[in-house]
């Protein structure tokens, strides 16, 4: 399959651009920064492109470059206080930026799969599960401009027949990661970190369990939903993410308050029962193997 990755340059789309290389697909990268994939990603050569999202030109010849056959949808502004601070900016990019994908992919008759989040679930202190049927009720602009995305995205399946599918992983962690407060490049590279919130509660998604899912939602059919939660389903602690860090770098220093930091989005874990069903998706890296994965990574780039 030819397959196109927006935000192949970044966290999510490396690593998902990565998994379609080594699955034998043929793979364009379109990114900002069109850099080659980090060699100790380990797969074949992944053509790069760049670009802009909020170029539909672009968007386009890039598609049409590359005759694709399915387009991963990765590319995001992913931060609550940037999208405060330029709503519009995060709304051009992850909204406008999602339309011209649709409208590339519409041309082109192309498969979508689209990055969502979990967070556009909002805030339910009670912690109950929560199935794709829950009700969206984001609070910040940027989980709102993905659940817009995200509608959009099952609009044009709904009005063009367009094969579009979203996911929503929970907190994704991982070599690269950039958000959500892992501490493990931190420590690893010797700097100490006083964070806050140690109990916030977190459904965690590896992020080589998130390309997974996002291959499948891409590859598998006949499908019968068209929304899937992609997360690990389970739910852990900021306390006791730095534990498994401190178990795994000797002299650590992660001075980690206690209680939950202001303005976060309390919810429960997410329900994986269709993701299972309907992709056969299943989590492998919990926390204690994404801390293994992701410190032999960092080990492997120390020599």
């Amino acid at each position: 399959m030819r397959v196109l990755v927006t935000g192949a340059g970044g966290f999510v789309g490396s690593f998902t651009a990565a998994r379609f290389a080594r699955e034998g697909h043929e793979v364009t990268g379109f990114d900002r920064r069109a850099r080659p994939l980090d060699p100790r990603h380990q797969s074949p050569p992944v053509d790069m492109v760049e670009g802009d999202v909020r170029d539909a030109a672009a968007v386009r010849a890039a598609a049409e470059a590359c005759r694709a056959e399915g387009i991963v949808h990765a590319a995001a502004l992913i931060s609550q206080t940037d999208g405060a601070n330029d709503p519009v900016g995060m709304y051009r990019v992850n909204v406008d930026g999602t339309l011209n994908v649709l409208e590339a992919a519409r041309a082109l008759g192309a498969r979508v799969v689209y990055v969502a989040t979990a967070t556009l679930y909002g805030v339910h202190p009670d912690l109950h599960p929560l199935t794709e049927d829950a009700h969206p009720e984001p609070v910040g602009i940027y989980d709102t401009t993905k659940l817009m995305a995200e509608t959009l995205a099952l609009a044009y399946h709904k009005v063009y027949g367009l094969d579009t599918v979203s996911v929503r992983p929970g907190y994704v962690f991982g070599p690269g990661a950039s958000t959500g407060g892992y501490f493990m490049d931190e420590v690893f590279a010797g700097r100490a970190v006083e964070p806050t919130g140690g109990d916030l509660p977190m459904d965690l998604t590896y992020v080589r369990d998130l390309a997974d899912g996002i291959h499948r939602a891409m590859t598998v059919r006949p499908i019968e939903h068209r929304v899937f939660n992609v997360t690990s389903g389970v739910q852990v602690t900021r306390a006791q993410v730095a534990d498994a860090v401190r178990r795994r770098v000797p002299g650590a220093r992660i001075a980690l308050g206690s209680g939950i930091p202001p303005h976060a989005h309390l919810r429960g874990p997410s329900v994986l029962d269709r993701a299972r069903h309907e992709l056969g998706y299943e989590p492998r890296f919990f926390l204690e193997e994404g801390m293994d994965d992701w410190l032999a990574w960092l080990k492997d780039s120390a020599g």
